[in-house]
């Protein structure tokens, strides 16, 4: 008899185990699926937030550099401010040419396969081709190699 009760005690021991694995398996999924819905929340809100401060930074800034710029120019003289015009022109040539020659280079990558490398050196911001490979021996009047 005592045998039995021991076996009882037994059993309900080793039944109360896996009733308490069973249970801690259901709780841990539940608190990791509780603690990735609270993450992706986390993310979301993180990712607004830093969305709208970007935002306000931006349109902060832009509002300063413009006041700055009126600023400055105010105080030209009109010779100064054509000479600036004209330098800010010159500017925006070089950058659109090297701008363009990149793209050039990248159709030719695209189209040949190959690695096109354009050296945009010092000289006034004129792109100067270092290694072009033209797939299409000169038929795009934009390929930098046309230029030499």
């Amino acid at each position: 008899m005592a045998d039995s009760t021991l076996t009882g005690a037994i059993r309900k021991a080793f039944l109360a185990g896996v009733g308490a694995l069973s249970l801690a398996g259901e709780k841990v999924s539940q608190v990791v699926d509780d603690l990735a819905e609270r993450g992706a929340t986390a993310v979301s809100q993180g990712r607004d937030l830093n969305q709208e401060l970007t935002r306000k930074v931006t349109d902060a800034t832009s509002g300063a550099r413009d006041e700055l710029l009126r600023a400055r120019v105010q105080l030209m003289s009109a010779q100064e401010r054509a000479e600036f015009a004209a330098a800010v022109q010159r500017v925006t040539a070089q950058v659109d040419a090297q701008q363009a020659a990149r793209e050039a280079a990248r159709r030719h990558e695209d189209a040949a396969g190959t690695h096109v490398g354009v050296d945009f050196g010092p000289d006034e911001g004129t792109p100067s081709p270092a290694e072009v490979a033209c797939p299409d021996d000169a038929s795009d009047p934009d390929c930098p190699s046309h230029d030499r």
